[in-house]
Protein backbone atom coordinates (compact mmCIF):
# COMPACT_ATOMS: atom_id res chain seq x y z
CA UNK A 1 0.00 0.00 0.00
CA UNK A 2 1.25 3.50 -0.85
CA UNK A 3 0.53 6.80 0.86
CA UNK A 4 0.39 10.31 -0.59
CA UNK A 5 2.09 13.26 1.18
CA UNK A 6 2.65 16.96 0.60
CA UNK A 7 6.30 17.84 1.27
CA UNK A 8 6.88 21.32 2.70
CA UNK A 9 9.65 23.08 4.57
CA UNK A 10 9.48 25.14 7.75
CA UNK A 11 11.89 25.89 10.59
CA UNK A 12 14.71 24.52 8.42
CA UNK A 13 13.24 21.02 8.04
CA UNK A 14 11.50 19.13 5.26
CA UNK A 15 8.17 17.88 6.56
CA UNK A 16 5.59 15.49 5.08
CA UNK A 17 1.88 16.20 5.59
CA UNK A 18 -0.56 13.36 4.83
CA UNK A 19 -2.57 14.37 1.76
CA UNK A 20 -5.91 13.63 3.43
CA UNK A 21 -5.12 16.45 5.89
CA UNK A 22 -4.48 19.00 3.11
CA UNK A 23 -7.44 20.90 1.75
CA UNK A 24 -5.36 23.22 -0.44
CA UNK A 25 -2.17 25.24 -0.70
CA UNK A 26 -2.60 28.97 -1.15
CA UNK A 27 -0.62 32.16 -0.91
CA UNK A 28 -1.55 34.42 1.99
CA UNK A 29 -3.20 37.71 1.10
CA UNK A 30 -4.28 40.22 3.72
CA UNK A 31 -3.41 39.13 7.25
CA UNK A 32 -5.28 40.51 10.23
CA UNK A 33 -3.34 40.48 13.51
CA UNK A 34 -4.95 39.24 16.70
CA UNK A 35 -3.83 41.44 19.63
CA UNK A 36 -3.13 39.47 22.78
CA UNK A 37 -3.11 36.10 21.00
CA UNK A 38 -0.47 33.47 21.57
CA UNK A 39 2.62 33.97 19.37
CA UNK A 40 1.66 30.67 17.72
CA UNK A 41 -1.20 32.58 16.05
CA UNK A 42 0.27 34.52 13.13
CA UNK A 43 -3.10 36.17 12.47
CA UNK A 44 -6.34 35.61 10.62
CA UNK A 45 -6.82 35.27 6.89
CA UNK A 46 -10.03 35.30 4.83
CA UNK A 47 -10.23 32.60 2.18
CA UNK A 48 -13.32 31.74 0.13
CA UNK A 49 -15.78 33.23 2.64
CA UNK A 50 -14.07 31.53 5.59
CA UNK A 51 -11.73 32.89 8.21
CA UNK A 52 -8.60 30.81 8.78
CA UNK A 53 -6.47 30.97 11.90
CA UNK A 54 -2.88 31.17 10.68
CA UNK A 55 -0.47 29.00 12.66
CA UNK A 56 3.17 30.08 12.85
CA UNK A 57 4.68 26.61 12.46
CA UNK A 58 8.20 27.97 12.94
CA UNK A 59 7.27 29.33 16.37
CA UNK A 60 6.05 25.91 17.47
CA UNK A 61 9.51 24.48 16.89
CA UNK A 62 11.94 27.34 17.55
CA UNK A 63 9.96 29.65 19.88
CA UNK A 64 10.90 32.43 17.42
CA UNK A 65 8.11 34.13 15.48
CA UNK A 66 8.48 34.53 11.77
CA UNK A 67 7.19 37.52 9.88
CA UNK A 68 4.30 36.46 7.67
CA UNK A 69 4.11 38.41 4.43
CA UNK A 70 1.62 38.66 1.62
CA UNK A 71 2.46 35.87 -0.81
CA UNK A 72 3.80 33.40 1.78
CA UNK A 73 2.64 29.79 1.43
CA UNK A 74 -0.15 28.47 3.60
CA UNK A 75 -1.33 24.87 3.81
CA UNK A 76 -5.07 24.89 4.47
CA UNK A 77 -6.34 22.14 6.73
CA UNK A 78 -9.38 21.47 8.87
CA UNK A 79 -8.95 20.31 12.44
CA UNK A 80 -11.97 19.40 14.55
CA UNK A 81 -14.23 21.31 12.14
CA UNK A 82 -12.20 24.53 12.21
CA UNK A 83 -10.15 25.85 9.27
CA UNK A 84 -6.46 26.58 9.83
CA UNK A 85 -3.65 27.84 7.67
CA UNK A 86 -0.22 26.40 8.39
CA UNK A 87 2.44 28.91 7.39
CA UNK A 88 5.33 27.18 5.61
CA UNK A 89 8.52 28.49 4.04
CA UNK A 90 8.39 26.36 0.92
CA UNK A 91 6.11 23.87 -0.81
CA UNK A 92 8.17 21.20 -2.52
CA UNK A 93 6.11 18.38 -4.03
CA UNK A 94 3.43 15.75 -3.62
CA UNK A 95 5.05 12.35 -3.18
CA UNK A 96 3.97 8.74 -2.90
CA UNK A 97 5.57 6.71 -0.11
CA UNK A 98 5.37 2.95 0.29
CA UNK A 99 3.97 1.63 3.56
CA UNK A 100 7.33 0.12 4.52
CA UNK A 101 8.93 3.58 4.32
CA UNK A 102 6.71 4.94 7.12
CA UNK A 103 8.46 4.91 10.48
CA UNK A 104 6.50 5.70 13.61
CA UNK A 105 9.52 6.24 15.80
CA UNK A 106 10.49 8.70 18.48
CA UNK A 107 13.44 11.06 18.25
CA UNK A 108 15.27 13.48 20.51
CA UNK A 109 14.12 16.99 19.58
CA UNK A 110 11.29 17.84 21.98
CA UNK A 111 9.32 20.40 19.95
CA UNK A 112 9.41 18.31 16.78
CA UNK A 113 8.29 15.31 18.83
CA UNK A 114 5.23 17.28 20.00
CA UNK A 115 4.00 17.89 16.45
CA UNK A 116 5.05 14.78 14.55
CA UNK A 117 4.09 11.13 14.23
CA UNK A 118 7.54 9.91 13.22
CA UNK A 119 9.35 9.95 9.92
CA UNK A 120 9.13 8.76 6.35
CA UNK A 121 11.81 7.87 3.86
CA UNK A 122 11.66 9.48 0.43
CA UNK A 123 14.48 9.56 -2.12
CA UNK A 124 16.78 8.04 0.51
CA UNK A 125 16.19 11.00 2.84
CA UNK A 126 14.26 11.19 6.09
CA UNK A 127 11.33 13.59 6.40
CA UNK A 128 9.39 14.38 9.54
CA UNK A 129 5.78 13.22 9.42
CA UNK A 130 3.57 16.09 10.63
CA UNK A 131 0.61 15.46 12.92
CA UNK A 132 -1.56 18.47 11.99
CA UNK A 133 -4.03 17.83 14.82
CA UNK A 134 -1.22 18.24 17.35
CA UNK A 135 -0.63 21.82 16.15
CA UNK A 136 -3.90 22.91 17.71
CA UNK A 137 -3.15 21.06 20.96
CA UNK A 138 0.31 22.67 21.13
CA UNK A 139 -1.31 26.04 20.36
CA UNK A 140 -3.74 25.66 23.27
CA UNK A 141 -0.98 24.53 25.65
CA UNK A 142 1.24 27.44 24.60
CA UNK A 143 -1.59 29.93 25.08
CA UNK A 144 -2.45 28.68 28.58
Amino acid sequence: MENLFLVVEFAGERVAIPSHEVESVVRVENIVSVPGASPVIAGLFALRSRVLTLIDTQYLVTQESRTVNKGDFCVVTEIDGHPYGLIVDRVEDVVTVAQEDLMHIGFANGKWRAISNGMITHDDKLLLLLNSRSLVKVEIQTAA
